[in-house]
């Protein structure tokens, strides 16, 4: 992450890391039932043994409706206490039984003494058979293979499968997948005696600690009350004769059989079950690598991976899990009468890797009254996908989206919601072509340069789509101007790359009411949002939740400054037209409340999660952005008054053979690409850090000059205060020296 990137989302990460309350979201698809608050004071729901099929477990049990329970799987020396939170919070969907395996928890060890991942599979399946009646089935690690298999074997007992971290084959040797090194060396024949000995001494309170610090992401979060019914859970399970033998049996048995190929793989690709993939990006039991093979082989599964958590995500995530099992597991059979193969899971894209939950927002515009056979034939790509369809097609035609730039961000934007079926594009644009913005505007040609580029623009998408009405608004936007522009469109695209222009659309945004995306690039980096002040269900925010105060003028260079990859507009400008779409037709989960940030050179994504940040002022009224933003300082704009020469007395100072030293406060790469004669380069935050104030001269005139004045009068503003009171800057830069001086050499 660049300097830039960094000063700007510091503030962000800093609140990030303070608890604030987060307005509690619908469960993702609409789901009609009310998830409960998770409960921080939960403890184990009652248990019992129970006979079922001929097995006998230990169960606890958590009320519910009957009519399709859910049954639980601990994994290697867990138990029926693993799933309390979940079975909580899935309560209202289902009536929930966690099982202790056979020898682990508080169930007997079978007569068999079988411990092997079928031996379990087994008892699993006898106790799932006498029930006599298909189960919601959720398993974690060891559970979640045994819960696989189980699937795969009987499918008609399971109706949805959830796996959590499953474990699926995993060989690599690694000392920090286990809670206590001694582990290892207990399975070896000759010091293994002694290992087990001195593993059976640890005290409950450092064993309990150890399996977390290796089971979550953060241990940080595991509760003192948590870590105390833990202990106290595993003091109890050492007083059980069989608990060890179980343990050290059903591990040796799950490697022997990984070592055998007895792969899970090809069990994986027979469950016919709708199934949920959950992992913890910071799993170090099974690696997230799998995370996707596993989703792949299910057939009709879909995956969710989980930022910052580990490997028990049902405890350490519980409510995302539920949200996800809620919607991703317990909805999918939609019930008797309908297709066998259709398990409603048209809503969401079978492997996804989601790292967040889905929750989508209703539909943003009302579906037009039909689509033409030309239309149909156009947009039948777009058709065939369910989540789409002909309603997602006429709400796109019906849409009236304004993208504020037809610029690095607004090109690719708007040759894509022109192809995409939009049917009213607004532009906001005053500039025209010029030759430096074709290695990024893609909208525009060689042909355009002098023209407008809103009409430039305008032809290209006529060129794309002729079903578009195109709207041109060729203007600067500001404070006079910008309700009256926005009043008539349903969604707003801003890629302007100046603060005061963002402010100001966030600003008129929230006063009407309007969802806008937001994308900004610079260098190799870009980041893109939506923000929706009065978005439903209590998920809105805006601009200035993320940034709530511009950077110090100067900060933060523009892409005319720094400079941008061309092919960054496409990347960014692309995901702000997928995040349009999204909240058009109300598919998807759209990017409010998330910041994404790319890097190209890395080829990285990354999500951060915003918060509303209640020390936000409410936003009532427009203002004066320019003044607000400070395109320069004011010691900096004091410093310039007075002080400012023109190109032209530049020229006529060289000319006369004056002495004095002319600087050229810009970085070396745009000093290579055009400079003024005789200038020496000092870049700007050499002299602003007082670095370079030894390199200026006290004995004669100084002249400073950027590219087009404010970067210098930045620098101006040091020198006065170091007593260089009669050094000047050029007003214009070296883009006033080329225009009026010596147009011969190249701008940029």
């Amino acid at each position: 992450m660049s300097a830039a990137t960094l000063t700007l989302v510091r503030p962000l990460l800093e609140r990030a890391r303070r608890p604030q309350a987060v307005p509690a979201g619908p469960p993702p698809l609409a789901d009609p039932a009310t998830m409960p608050p998770l409960d921080p004071h939960q403890t184990g729901w009652p248990g019992g043994e129970v006979t079922s099929g001929g097995v006998t477990l230990h169960v606890r049990e958590t009320p519910g409706p009957q009519d399709t329970p859910a049954v639980y799987v601990h994994g290697l020396s867990g138990s029926a206490t693993n799933w309390t939170d979940l079975a909580a919070l899935l309560a209202t969907r289902a009536a929930g039984t966690a099982v202790d395996l056979p020898g682990f928890g508080l169930s007997r060890p079978l007569a068999s003494r079988d411990y092997s991942p079928t031996g379990h599979a087994d008892a699993l399946l006898c106790f799932l058979a006498g029930r006599g009646r298909p189960v919601h089935l959720l398993g974690n690690s060891f559970g979640g293979a045994v819960a696989l298999a189980v699937a795969a074997r009987r499918p008609e007992l399971v109706r949805t499968l959830t796996l959590v971290s499953p474990a699926m084959p995993d060989l690599r040797p690694d000392p920090r997948r286990v809670s206590d090194p001694r582990l290892l060396l207990a399975l070896l024949p000759l010091v293994g005696r002694r290992a087990r000995a001195e593993l059976a001494a640890v005290d409950p309170q450092t064993r309990a600690e150890q399996v977390v610090r290796l089971c979550f992401g953060d241990p940080t979060v595991a509760s003192a009350r948590r870590m105390a019914e833990a202990a106290a859970e595993f003091a109890a399970r050492s007083r059980l004769a069989w608990a060890q033998e179980a343990s050290e049996r059903t591990g040796k048995a799950m490697v022997a059989g990984w070592l055998r190929g007895e792969s899970l793989w090809s069990v994986a690709a027979r469950v016919q079950a709708p199934t949920l993939v959950v992992w913890g990006d910071r799993d170090r039991l099974v690696a997230p690598r799998l995370a996707g093979r596993t989703a792949a082989a299910v057939r009709n599964s879909t995956l969710l991976v989980l930022p910052g958590v580990g490997h028990v995500a049902q405890i350490e995530a519980p409510e995302a899990v539920a949200r996800a099992s809620r919607g991703c597991g317990m909805r999918l059979t939609r019930g008797p009468g309908k297709n066998p193969d259709d398990r409603g899971v048209a809503a969401i894209s079978p492997y996804v890797d989601a790292r967040s939950l889905i929750m989508a927002l209703p539909p943003l515009v009302e579906p037009a009254a039909t689509l033409s056979k030309e239309e149909v034939e156009r947009y039948s790509r777009h058709l065939i996908i369910p989540d789409v369809g002909m309603a997602g097609q006429k709400r796109l035609k019906n849409a009236k989206v304004l993208v504020v730039g037809a610029g690095g961000l607004g090109s690719p934007a708007l040759l894509y919601l022109a192809a995409a079926g939009v049917g009213t594009l607004g532009i906001v644009e005053f500039d025209v072509v010029d030759e430096s913005n074709l290695q990024r505007q893609v909208i525009h040609g060689q042909s355009d340069v002098g023209r407008s580029k809103a009409e430039s623009a305008r032809d290209s998408i006529q060129e794309i789509n002729p079903f578009v009405e195109v709207r041109l608004h060729q203007l600067r936007l500001d404070s006079s101007n910008v309700l009256d522009v926005f009043r008539d469109y349903d969604l707003i695209l801003d890629g302007t790359d100046n603060f005061a222009t963002r402010y100001l659309v966030n600003d008129a945004a929230v006063l009407l009411g309007k969802p806008y995306v937001w994308g900004s690039i610079f260098r190799f980096e870009g980041q893109a949002s939506v923000f929706w002040e009065d978005a439903p269900n209590g998920l809105g925010l805006n601009y200035r939740d993320l940034y709530p105060e511009p950077p110090p003028p100067g900060m933060v260079p523009s892409c005319a400054e720094g400079g941008v990859l061309g092919v960054l507009c496409a990347s960014i400008g692309s995901i702000m037209v997928n995040e349009a779409i999204k909240l058009i037709t109300g598919i998807g989960e759209p990017l409010l409340g998330r910041l994404m940030v790319y890097d190209a050179l890395e080829m990285s994504y990354r999500t951060i999660k915003i918060r509303k940040d209640p020390s936000t002022p409410k936003i009532t009224e427009l203002i004066d952005y320019e003044a607000f933003c400070g395109v320069v300082s004011d010691d900096a704009q004091q410093a310039a008054a007075g002080s400012t020469i023109t190109a032209l007395e530049l020229k006529e100072m060289i000319d006369a053979g004056k002495d004095f030293e002319l600087i050229d406060v810009r970085e070396q790469n745009e000093y290579e690409i055009v400079s003024i004669p005789g200038a020496k380069l000092i870049p700007k935050d050499r002299i602003l850090s007082g670095e370079a104030l030894s390199e200026i001269p006290q004995d004669k005139p100084v002249v400073l000059h950027c590219k087009s004045g404010a970067r210098s009068a930045e620098a101006l503003a040091v020198l006065h205060r170091a007593g260089l009171k009669d050094a000047v800057h050029v007003g214009g830069g070296v883009l006033a020296w080329v225009k009026q001086v010596d147009p011969s050499q190249p701008v940029y």
